[in-house]
């Protein structure tokens, strides 16, 4: 399961709540546009963090909100869920598209700067940090921008996407029933022989257009 929509986020009680957008310090800010249309298309997902080789690693939760828990064998075993939205954001700076790892809370800012400029990406933000490096009440504020040497954009200026979910080599990954599994027993994703996957609805993915190889970065691109 993994992917939700933003307006899914409520339904799942958390008990705490290619390259990285990050602004470090108070007062840090960028101007970026957000690749997005609207609020709906944020990329958001419900995770677990395990760790693999002594490295932090998101993985995709195979429940969707009200299934039993045994659908997902990280949440039988009391591995806790997480709802994280991963804006891809434009910047201006250096013209790369970067990944922003946000809670749930940063939507409402999201939908406050759309409500003056639909679609998302057509206008330029400004995106500013409240709160020291270490601050657990950082918060960021998204405004536009009225500086005119910053223009509206298209997509084709953007470009492409990043895949922000894959099985492999991506910021969340997309494991099976039988890897979590294998995950809980072994530490790593092999197969484990004779595991038993709960029955549950059947999820179509549908394959991802993929950019050619030489214009892949740190992570794979994807169209919009």
């Amino acid at each position: 399961m993994g992917r939700i929509n933003v307006n899914e986020i409520d339904d799942y009680q958390i008990s705490n709540s290619g390259e990285f957008f990050q602004l470090k310090d108070d007062g840090d800010s960028k101007i970026v546009h957000i690749l997005a249309e609207t609020p709906d298309d944020i990329d958001a997902f419900v995770i677990h963090k395990v760790t693999i080789d002594g490295k932090q690693r998101n993985v995709c939760c195979l429940r969707k909100a009200g299934d039993p828990i045994d659908y997902c064998p990280l949440c039988a075993a009391g591995v806790k869920q997480d709802v994280r939205l991963f804006l891809q954001l434009y910047d201006t700076e250096d013209g790369k598209v970067k990944v922003w790892d946000r809670g749930k809370s940063i939507i409402k800012d999201v939908e406050t700067f759309f409500r003056r400029n639909n679609p998302l990406y057509k206008a330029p933000a400004e995106i500013i940090r409240k709160g020291a490096k270490g601050d657990q009440k950082t918060s960021y504020t998204i405004y536009p921008v009225a500086d005119k040497n910053y223009q509206e954009a298209t997509k084709d200026i953007l470009g492409y996407k990043v895949e922000v979910c894959a099985p492999d080599k991506a910021i969340i990954l997309d494991k099976t029933y039988e890897e979590l599994e294998s995950y809980l027993k072994s530490g790593n994703f092999g197969a484990v022989s004779g595991s038993v996957q709960p029955t549950q609805p059947q999820v179509s993915r549908v394959a991802t257009p993929q950019a050619p190889a030489s214009q892949k970065q740190q992570f794979t691109r994807r169209t919009w």
